[in-house]
């Protein structure tokens, strides 16, 4: 005779669940509140961000950071681009009328073409040189020769303080407008032409690109943080 396995089924245990606590509402708000304080205290010991700019502020630093707002200001360049085609809409209008009144002429039209070209041209240089001038007599007053100096700017994430010869500010990100920069200098605009210009050569290029994208992120970062209002 054959030998005849029996398989059995294992045991099946049964587990009791035991019924959860309930804790008052009371107690349920000092648990809740005891998290929230350890989430912020978990928070305050994250490291933070810095960075300290040490640079010296000089009557050229003042006429470069002048020119930059100028250049980049809406209204400023309106008044340029209207002076620049102003006189050459005139003397075309003129042309056109003696070309009416005496009849064509070739050299009236290359006489009034000529200074129309040329006007269009060279006015920008003109106009900037004495927007220059005009920055360099504003910066040689007293007044502001107070301000020249050593300078120390340090970025955090929550805000932007400065010392200066004149006195040490704390600006928020939300009163800083933008940063740029060029070939030479670093800027930091706050509320129009107010704000700091660093020379490259003097804090570095590799500082300057560092506190470009530190700075623009902070703003960008309180820009989208601003509840909007829906009409």
């Amino acid at each position: 005779m054959g030998t005849v396995l029996e398989l059995q089924a294992p045991r099946q245990r049964h587990f009791t669940e035991r019924p959860s606590t309930v804790l008052p509402v009371s107690q349920q708000r000092l648990v809740i509140l005891r998290r929230a304080t350890l989430q912020t205290l978990t928070d305050a010991r994250a490291p933070t961000q810095s960075m300290t700019l040490n640079f010296t502020f000089n009557e050229n630093d003042g006429v470069a950071l002048t020119e930059k707002y100028l250049r980049d200001s809406k209204s400023h360049q309106r008044i340029r681009a209207r002076v620049r085609w102003s006189l050459p809409v005139i003397l075309i209008a003129m042309a056109c009328y003696r070309a009416w009144r005496d009849g064509f002429s070739w050299v009236a039209m290359l006489i009034y073409g000529g200074c129309s070209v040329a006007w269009w041209f060279l006015y920008p240089r003109r106009f900037d040189a004495r927007v220059r001038a005009q920055a360099k007599n504003q910066m040689g007053e007293s007044s502001y020769a107070k301000s020249f100096g050593g300078y120390k700017v340090v970025l955090i994430e929550e805000h932007l303080r400065s010392t200066s010869p004149i006195g040490s500010s704390t600006y928020l990100w939300s009163g800083v407008d933008r940063v740029e920069t060029d070939s030479e200098y670093l800027y930091i605009f706050l509320a129009g032409p107010a704000g700091y210009a660093m020379r490259l050569s003097e804090i570095g290029h590799d500082a300057a690109r560092s506190a470009h994208d530190f700075v623009s992120a902070r703003i960008a970062h309180n820009r989208s943080s601003v509840p909007t209002l829906h009409k």
